[in-house]
């Protein structure tokens, strides 16, 4: 016995015409209990109780599979490509980036090179930002 919610997915959430703040779905897709913290005409689904993954990046072209929290671990060259804000994994979500770099002589930088409306977002060594998805760019919010 217990309570289970619609199972859908992103697109499925997506299609359903003026949810209500609060709804509560489960997205197959993010694999998390989502609710609506949003408006019927602006929703904001957010994952609860979800525990934070994080991916050490090494590459210049990481592969995500829907972490919350990126170290940059690079040396170097640290332009690394974001994934992309579009998917369901990432369509209206908040990454944690952390530039764990310390290169010698300069600042270590991190240059978002891909689904940045401005291209030259950067990071110093030792330091994090904020990312938002719109579900079609990521926008810095916060850093420290």
């Amino acid at each position: 016995k217990g309570f289970l919610p619609p199972r859908m997915t992103a697109a499925q959430r997506d299609a359903i015409s003026s949810p209500a703040n609060g709804l509560v779905v489960y997205n197959t897709d993010a694999d998390c209990l989502q609710t609506n913290n949003g408006t019927s005409a602006a929703p904001i689904w957010e994952c609860l109780g979800v525990v934070q993954s994080a991916i050490v990046v090494t590459t210049s072209t990481p592969t995500y599979t829907g972490q919350n929290v990126i170290v940059d671990n690079l040396t170097g060259n640290h332009q690394i490509t974001l994934p992309n804000p579009a998917s369901a994994q990432y369509s209206g979500k908040i990454i944690f980036f952390r530039n764990n770099s310390s290169a010698a002589g300069t600042p270590g930088t991190a240059t978002f090179i891909t689904y940045t409306p401005v291209v030259n977002s950067t990071c110093l060594a030792n330091r994090g930002m904020v990312l938002y998805s719109n579900g079609t760019n990521w926008f810095v919010v916060g850093g420290l």
